[in-house]
């Protein structure tokens, strides 16, 4: 990860109320790369769609972002990764 992007994801960890399934899917997002919201639900031992509700929310507070897909059994699934920031 880019050196401007580790330090955009600590500030956001400290200076933004998140919840704490929000916290959980940033941390394995970090962790891991770009990731499906499939493998974020089993990462982070939650339901597919409570990871979609959160992934939206992050999106919309501009914190991830979708960057590509992955065929997982004939069908497309949307990655995402954290946002990175130019610094």
């Amino acid at each position: 990860m880019h050196e401007g992007s580790l330090e955009a994801f600590h500030e956001l960890q400290a200076g933004r109320k998140l919840q704490p399934m929000q916290h959980r899917i940033l941390h394995a997002l970090h962790h891991k790369g770009p990731l499906t919201r499939e493998e974020l639900g089993y990462m982070c031992d939650m339901k597919l769609s409570s990871v979609c509700g959160r992934v939206k929310a992050l999106i919309e507070l501009d914190l991830i972002e979708e960057c590509g897909y992955v065929l997982v059994n004939k069908y497309k699934q949307t990655l995402v990764k954290i946002k990175v920031y130019n610094a």
